[in-house]
């Protein structure tokens, strides 16, 4: 089924921790020069992520298994003070997928979420004494379609390797088992 007033049925976004994927890494990378569908990414360049490393102003940050649930909580938490719909949302040792439905800015929505985790870090982690704990911007693609945005989700859920603090709507489970031809 697709949307016909071009408005988002709900984005898919993926914010980095600080300084764990940098440009020139061997992964690749995009950056606004280069994050236009179906261009080149940034290719492997030592040089580029030496200087990339060399900018940073305090070590990389990646989440242990406590913190990953502590931004968990702060997700759904965000979410259901803004009355926006969470769909599905995972938390890595350095990123995090969420795939969520607002009546905002995708980049709002996504500075709304790392703003509140920071601040729970912080709350429940005083020890954390660090400035940054998140990269400048996020990745977000806009979902138009239902198909596309069960699969964010199942992408999301399911295919991020083991799984870390996950959440998932009740409801996806049900939609998976139903018959290919019935629409959602």
């Amino acid at each position: 089924m697709t949307n016909e007033k071009n408005i988002p049925l709900a984005y898919i976004m993926t914010c980095r921790t600080y300084a764990t994927w940098l440009h020139g890494d061997e992964r690749t990378s995009v950056d606004r020069h280069h994050n236009i569908f179906l261009t080149p990414r940034i290719k492997h360049n030592p040089m580029r992520h030496n200087a990339m490393k060399n900018l940073c102003s305090e070590t990389p940050f990646l989440l242990n298994e406590s913190q990953r649930d502590v931004v968990l909580q702060s997700i759904i938490d965000t979410c259901a003070f803004s009355h926006w719909h969470l769909h599905a949302a995972h938390v890595r040792s350095n990123y995090l997928h969420i795939v969520v439905q607002a009546e905002k800015a995708p980049e709002r929505v996504a500075i709304s979420f790392k703003a509140n985790a920071t601040r729970y870090l912080k709350e429940l982690n005083p020890e954390l004494n660090r400035k940054k704990f998140w990269s400048k911007g996020q990745s977000v693609a806009h979902i138009f379609q239902s198909e596309n945005l069960l699969r964010a989700i199942q992408y999301t859920a399911e295919e991020q390797g083991k799984k870390m603090a996950c959440y998932c709507e009740p409801g996806y489970y049900k939609l998976i088992d139903k018959p290919k031809n019935v629409q959602v």
